[in-house]
């Protein structure tokens, strides 16, 4: 049996005191609800808490591949704020590991320590497990696209984070950010053996992005951004270690219910070895990840595309994805999303997966 430090069971204590004498000082035929009784408990709590869940079916269209039904993961999302000081936490959780390389099934998204200087301000400083700004933050779906897939999108890592938000005149607001990780966070979701942390680890990564926003009229707006990053792949010997370099462009249009998108980065240097084939160290690559939404009432329709190009293989990967979302409920959305993932090598195209992918997702 397990126990509760005496702190922690005083603290929980109380908060269902606090929900007790809730309903005690309503009158008997007026009972709070189960959802106003929750409202109590969060309201008593000294942090915000949220979470959710993904069940995620797979039907694939490949010879020799069989359907699958897992929880993908459930998390937490923790956040407390003291004055200007603030801390983030996310752990996420599964049956099994997400990724070969990970260290088990419960693992830390984000966490870290943040403070506001200016209190109305929207610029912060994070310190520990953040998120990397580099482009376009992501692009709307489940199942992925090859800039994930190869590590370059929703990677956490340790370190320094300046983030900021700044209105320009009336019409233009303007995102910027400046990091330095020291090392990679290791759990992002990338491929075994199609970024470093599979392999190795990487080091003294920067990143900045300044991407401005211009409203045209009520409901539409454009947005630009350019995004640079450098870093150090210490790579496992004999290979030698190597520093690569990414540029990034992005861009997005916005009016009523309908969003486009493009999000382009270069990269110079290998960040891996033997990907895309045994043997080879592509240091001259292309990706592209973009798409396009609308959305009615409760149903959004969507098409993404994403590639990555290594072009010293003359090798060339393409993810076509259309999907529909349908927010049922306010915190349950069913997702149905087409992937047809192709492999173009020099006289051979391969197909890398064909499937329809089915997606609970709830949140509270």
């Amino acid at each position: 049996m397990r126990f509760l430090h005496p702190a922690a069971a005083t603290g929980f204590l109380s908060i269902l005191a606090a929900a007790t004498a809730a309903q005690e000082v309503v009158p008997a035929t007026n009972k709070l609800s189960d959802e106003e009784v929750l409202k109590v408990l969060r309201e008593s709590l000294p942090f915000d808490i949220g979470g959710g869940f993904l069940l995620w079916h797979y039907h694939p269209f490949l010879d020799n591949v069989d359907d699958n039904t897992e929880i993908y993961y459930a998390n937490l999302v923790i956040d407390g704020h003291y004055d200007n000081f603030g801390i983030h936490f996310e752990p996420r959780f599964r049956d099994s590991k997400l990724r070969p390389f990970f260290e088990s099934n419960f693992w830390v998204q984000e966490l870290y320590m943040s403070w506001k200087p200016c209190p109305d301000s929207e610029g912060v400083l994070k310190v520990g497990k953040v998120y990397s700004q580099f482009g376009r933050f992501w692009d709307g779906v489940f199942y992925g696209n090859i800039p994930y897939f190869d590590g370059l999108k929703l990677d956490p890592d340790l370190g320094l984070s300046w983030e900021n938000r700044v209105k320009v005149g009336d019409a233009t607001t303007v995102q910027y950010s400046a990091q330095f990780f020291d090392r990679d966070g290791e759990t992002n979701g990338s491929l075994q053996g199609r970024d470093t942390l599979s392999i190795a680890k990487e080091r003294d990564v920067w990143v900045g992005r300044v991407a401005p926003t211009f409203a045209v009229g009520d409901s539409t707006s454009v947005t630009v951004g350019a995004s640079a990053m450098h870093g150090e792949a210490d790579l496992v010997g004999p290979a030698s270690n190597s520093n690569f370099t990414r540029v990034n462009g992005e861009a997005a249009f916005t009016t009523g219910p309908f969003t486009v998108f493009g999000d382009f980065t270069h990269q110079n240097g290998n960040h891996v070895v033997d990907f895309p084939v045994p043997g080879a160290d592509s240091d001259d690559i292309d990706y592209l990840m973009s798409g396009l939404a609308w959305t009615c009432k409760d149903w959004t329709f969507r098409y993404n595309y994403s590639s990555g190009d290594y072009q010293d293989e003359d090798i060339k990967e393409e993810l076509h994805m259309p999907g529909v979302v349908w927010q049922f409920h306010p915190h349950l959305s069913l997702w149905l999303e087409y992937v047809y993932w192709t492999r173009a090598d020099v006289g051979d195209d391969e197909l890398v997966d064909r499937s329809l992918n089915l997606i609970l997702y709830g949140s509270f």
